[in-house]
């Protein structure tokens, strides 16, 4: 994220991101609160700010409610956060449990990886691109000494 390719295609260069705005892949886009305004980001009123609020919350809940495919099994991300929990086994890792089969192939293609004994909030990781959507809205909080839930 942050750069894109020179115009001589040899190699890349940093891009330009103006205040209250944040890379993302070969461009850059306002943060929450701001809208473009040319090569800037604007400040937005009182009532945009509570309507971008309101589409955001919209497309978290869509999102969550999506119906994911893998290797037949259909679930959602509403069904991980309600039927799986992470036991940590260890400083920095955790494996999810989950209730009922059509979670399986998330507990075995899932994890949960914390930085350190002391870290209450953790990332999970899923190998193969097909639990993607997992990896990228889920995390883990530890609510006692060895189990975590999880919130998407």
């Amino acid at each position: 994220y942050g750069y894109k390719m020179n115009q001589e295609r040899t190699g890349c260069v940093e891009i330009d991101v103006p205040p209250n705005a944040q890379a993302f892949g070969t461009s850059w886009t306002c943060n929450i609160g701001f809208k473009k305004a040319g090569n800037s980001c604007q400040e937005m009123t009182p009532e945009e700010k509570a309507e971008q609020i309101r589409q955001i919350i919209i497309r978290a809940a869509v999102e969550k409610s999506r119906t994911i495919e893998v290797d037949g099994d259909k679930f959602s991300l509403r069904d991980v956060e309600r039927k799986c929990e992470v036991y940590r086994y260890s400083k920095n890792y955790g494996e999810l449990e989950c209730s009922g089969s059509d979670l399986r192939i998330v507990e075995r293609k899932c994890e949960a990886y914390f930085s350190g004994f002391g870290d209450r909030e953790g990332d999970i990781e899923c190998s193969g691109s097909d639990l993607r959507l997992v990896e990228r809205h889920c995390t883990a909080s530890m609510y006692s000494d060895s189990y975590a839930e999880i919130s998407c």
